[in-house]
């Protein structure tokens, strides 16, 4: 339930960019509840790592600083995830919404 509510309160991020077309389901929540660890709680440069044990597919979401834009708490981030040991690299900024959830920007 935690992890649905987590993988929920990420809009954009992984899913919407070309590689998360290339990953499985389980990938995509793996993926999406790194990136809202990293939003939420994450420390500006330190990897949130995410790991599927079922196909080997792996990856890091680096967050930035927190900032302000306007009333918004955003935070800039890379996100690599590694397709057959080959990095995928998408960098992105995401801004917390006033509901608490977290959407990707840009």
């Amino acid at each position: 339930r935690v992890v649905a509510t987590m993988a929920g309160a990420v809009v954009g991020g992984i899913v919407g960019n070309e590689i998360g077309r290339k990953l499985d389901e389980r990938d995509r929540l793996l993926a999406r509840e790194a990136e809202y660890e990293a939003w939420e709680r994450g420390a500006p440069g330190r990897p949130v790592k995410w790991r599927n044990p079922d196909n080997g597919r792996y990856g890091e979401v680096i967050p930035g600083e927190a900032f302000a834009r306007g009333p918004e708490t955003c935070r800039e981030y890379e996100h690599r995830v590694y397709i057959d040991g080959r990095p995928q690299i998408m960098r992105g900024m995401a801004c917390r919404n006033p509901d608490g959830t977290w959407r990707s920007v840009s």
